[in-house]
């Protein structure tokens, strides 16, 4: 069984993340380096300059592939997401998954979840919550990073 131990500081040092500058992905290169990183299954970082400019890259190129059902987001800010994408953390509140501890997380995943692709969006609000490692195990455990690419969305704080 594999492990993922989570703080912001590993996820910053992590080798693959994907750093955007200036809000926008410029050269072939990194449009390829991107497709791959929103196709492949499995943990990734994505690192953009504001939360929003990383909103906008991730729905334009998974608009333009064209390849999702259904695309998750997790994350704790009350502005909307745009309508082809489903708020994890208003359901996992509304439907008292969040309630019921590690059972609840796990019930969540087996029962309802059922996004081909999640992002993370990464803040100190959302490090805080008590309940995102056992979020993020529980994934780990039923193997849903196995078959499903998974991106924390990283703001530039730097």
């Amino acid at each position: 069984m594999k492990s993922l131990s989570f703080a912001y500081q590993d996820l910053i040092k992590n080798n693959n993340v994907f750093c955007i500058q200036d809000q926008r992905v410029s050269s072939h290169e990194e449009i390829i380096a991107l497709q791959d990183l929103l196709l492949t299954p499995g943990f990734h970082s994505l690192k953009a300059a504001t939360r929003s400019s990383g909103r906008t890259i991730i729905d334009v190129f998974l608009m333009s592939l064209n390849y999702f059902n259904t695309i998750g987001c997790l994350t704790l800010h009350k502005n909307s997401l745009p309508h082809n994408i489903h708020n994890i953390y208003h359901q996992l509140v509304e439907e008292g998954y969040l309630e019921q501890g590690s059972d609840g997380i796990e019930r969540f995943l087996v029962d309802a979840f059922y996004c081909d692709f999640l992002f993370i969006e990464i803040d100190d609000a959302m490090i805080k919550c008590n309940w995102l490692p056992i979020f993020q195990q529980k994934i780990i455990d039923l193997g849903i990073d196995t078959n499903i690419p998974i991106i924390y969305l990283l703001e530039d704080i730097s």
